[in-house]
């Protein structure tokens, strides 16, 4: 059965409008779907970025920077620029090379550029330090860290203590050595010889001992001059004092020009959220820690690198092992000489010792009324000795007592002639849980600080690196921060602009 049907006018305009709206609908919600997918795309792109740290700079120094160089030799911000892209395009369609690539959403990258970056070395090394500090927070920990804080600050506050107070007591009897004593006894024994011959001219009997030789004599029976062996140990090389292999000791070296910090360096364009670095004294105390986990010393020497004494080189900067030691060396026997100097004043037994020798010395040099100027020069040099034997103790990683008494106290006057020909490795005793090398590497670069120790544990950094057989690697090139913008065309209609930003920093934050 059949009807006749019509529509009306107003109706096929409302249907019209009606459709309209819906397709309407449709590609709004395509273009909010593509909006939601290109956020998504950039995000996923930028963690896709930083997975791809270096693996080596994690591995040996625990840190986390992309190889700006991608494995080159300068820093290529368009490889970068090339691999978030790539990276985004993976969400962007997800359905490419599959099913001929049909995907709901029809998006389209037009451009993809970074706006800045922050590398490795930026802001005086700040970026490379903040990570470090970061590293070692969270290694040790709130109680490691307390704990560390407060046995450097304890041996730290001691040691700027005891040199203090040794300086003071070694400038109040300075005015005097032994050559200034040597004058004064033979000044002494010639007055003495020429009243002897005056006395016999005038009796003409022959001339009879005074009573300064008979002094001289009786102190020779019961004491060691010990200023002569001294005098003889001060003249010798400083490593020679304290090493008894010269032939172990290190002598690679390094080209200042080829160092990190001795060339021009690339530096980081719109630096992204640039951390405070070291700055305060606990950040300090970190990244001195951190130094001394991450890199060799005289007493643990690196394995491979441009230097084997890294933390020496961090510390002095010098550019040969053997100089960086020497300079330590120079540095520990002037605390241990202040350390052992106080010992000599303060502790009964060895004041007593120092005064009858002193007295038995002066008597010996015909200047008993000088006892008190040769006092002084014997305890400076007899403090010296045990120092000596102090810093042989601790190249042998041996611990020192970090104030010194009679029972620590290794080198009788006798002894003291025989500290040239390896008397100190025989003399020098273990105090355990005293304080070692390390502890004083640890001293000296807290004390020390500057943007100094950042830059060359940068240098050692980039040196282990190429020694290992990255020979063109750049520290200034690795990258710890990104800030990337992408145009992509929606529907053919729209141009959506993202831009993102991240940071190694923030990844770290957001896992914690």
């Amino acid at each position: 059965m059949k009807k006749r049907g019509s529509i009306t006018i107003y109706l096929c305009l409302m249907l019209l409008v009606m459709i309209s709206v819906l397709f309407a609908s449709f590609v709004s919600v395509r273009v909010a779907a593509g909006r939601m997918q290109c956020a998504n795309a950039a995000d996923q792109a930028m963690y896709s970025m930083f997975a791809q740290y270096d693996r080596e700079l994690f591995d040996r120094f625990d840190v986390f920077f992309i190889d700006g160089s991608c494995g080159g030799s300068g820093l290529h911000a368009e490889k970068l620029t090339e691999r978030f892209r790539k990276a985004a395009e993976y969400i962007l369609h997800p359905n490419r090379g599959v099913f001929l690539g049909n995907n709901l959403l029809k998006l389209q990258t037009e451009e993809c550029r970074m706006n800045g970056y922050t590398l490795a070395t930026d802001v005086n090394g700040s970026v490379f330090a903040s990570q470090a500090a970061d590293f070692m927070k969270e290694t040790l920990g709130i109680q490691g860290v307390s704990l560390l804080l407060m046995r450097t600050q304890d041996q730290a506050s001691k040691t700027s203590g005891q040199e203090a107070a040794g300086e003071a007591v070694k400038e109040a009897g300075a005015d005097m050595d032994y050559a200034d004593v040597r004058a004064i006894s033979d000044e002494a024994r010639e007055k003495d010889r020429l009243a002897k011959e005056r006395e016999a001219g005038e009796t003409g009997t022959e001339p009879v001992r005074t009573e300064a030789e008979i002094a001289a004599e009786e102190a020779e029976k019961k004491y060691i001059n010990p200023l002569p062996d001294i005098e003889k140990l001060r003249q010798r090389t400083i490593l020679s004092l304290v090493v008894p292999d010269l032939s172990a000791v290190s002598d690679k070296s390094v080209d200042p020009g080829e160092l990190l910090s001795g060339r021009g360096k690339e530096s980081g364009v719109g630096v992204i959220d640039v951390p405070d670095g070291i700055g305060g004294y606990y950040e300090r105390l970190l990244f001195d820690e951190y130094i001394m986990q991450h890199f060799g010393n005289y007493t643990s020497p690196e394995k491979t690198g441009p230097l084997l004494y890294t933390a020496e080189y961090i510390l002095h900067g010098k550019k040969e092992d053997r100089a960086n030691l020497e300079a330590q060396v120079i540095r520990l026997l002037a605390v241990r000489e202040a350390v052992n100097l106080i010992a000599l004043y303060s502790d009964p037994q060895l004041n007593a010792e120092l005064t009858a020798v002193s007295s038995g010395i002066a008597a010996m040099l015909f200047i008993p009324e000088a006892s008190g100027i040769i006092e002084a020069v014997l305890a400076v040099g007899w403090a010296f000795c045990e120092s000596v034997v102090d810093v042989n103790a601790l190249l042998r990683g041996m611990g020192n007592a970090l104030c010194k008494d009679s029972s620590t106290w290794q080198v009788p006057v006798e002894s003291i002639a025989s500290l040239p020909g390896g008397g100190a490795q025989s003399l020098a005793r273990d105090v355990r849980g005293g304080i070692t090398y390390e502890d004083y590497l640890r001293i000296d670069m807290l004390l020390k600080g500057g943007d100094g120790l950042v830059q060359r544990t940068m240098d050692m950094v980039e040196g282990i690196v190429r020694a290992g057989g990255r020979s063109g690697f750049r520290l200034d090139t690795c990258v710890e921060a990104l800030s990337v913008e992408m145009k992509i065309r929606s529907e053919d209609l729209i141009l959506l602009t993202v831009e993102k930003k991240g940071s190694y920093r923030d990844y770290t934050r957001q896992r914690n």
